[in-house]
C-alpha cells in the first residue's frame, strides 16, 4: 500500500501540471486538505482492499482502493463544478477529475520493490460533490474519486 500511494502521488505530480506540485500530499482523512491551497488541492488516501482475492500458483492478488480527493478554490459556485468558461484557467472539480482518470487509467504503475505485478488500474466513480465557504469568501468544492489496483504479490 504504500508504495501505491507513493506512485500514484507522484504519477498525478508528473502529470496534472496545472496544480503545484505541493499541492498534492497523501491524507489521512478525506476531509482534510492543506491550509493555504491556492486553487487545487489533491488528497491521495488509502482506500480500503482485500488480500486474498485470488490465490494460485503466479502468487496472491491484492485488491486495493486508492481514493483520490479534488478540491477546488473559486468565488464562483458554479465555477468549481464545471469550471469557469470565460477564464480557462479556472477549472472545475469535474475537469479535474477527468484529468485524474486519463492519468491513472491503465496505467500499470511500474514493477517495484512492493508493487510485483498491476494487473488492474482502473476508476471505480465518484462519490457526490460537496461545497463548503460562502458568496462572502469564496467557495470550495470537493469531489472524491476511487482508482481501483490489482496487484499480484508473487
Amino acid at each position: 500500500m504504500i508504495t501505491l500511494l507513493k506512485r500514484v502521488k507522484a504519477r498525478l505530480q508528473d502529470q496534472i501540471e496545472y496544480i503545484r506540485k505541493s499541492d498534492f500530499l497523501i491524507v489521512v482523512d478525506e476531509d482534510i486538505f492543506k491550509d493555504g491551497f491556492k486553487k487545487y488541492f489533491i488528497g491521495i488516501k488509502d482506500g480500503g482492499g482485500d488480500i486474498g482475492v485470488r490465490t494460485s500458483d503466479a502468487g496472491t492478488d491484492w485488491d486495493i482502493l486508492i481514493d483520490v480527493v479534488i478540491w477546488v478554490r473559486l468565488h464562483k459556485s458554479e465555477a468549481t463544478i464545471i469550471g469557469d468558461d470565460s477564464s480557462p484557467d479556472n477549472k472545475g472539480v469535474f475537469t479535474i477529475m477527468a484529468d485524474v482518470f486519463t492519468t491513472l487509467d491503465n496505467y500499470y504503475l511500474p514493477n517495484t520493490a512492493g508493487v510485483e505485478y498491476v494487473e488492474t488500474a482502473e476508476s471505480q466513480g465518484w462519490a457526490p460533490s460537496e461545497i463548503f465557504g460562502d458568496e462572502d469568501t469564496s467557495y470550495i468544492q470537493k469531489l472524491k474519486t476511487t482508482m481501483r489496483y490489482v496487484i499480484n504479490k508473487t
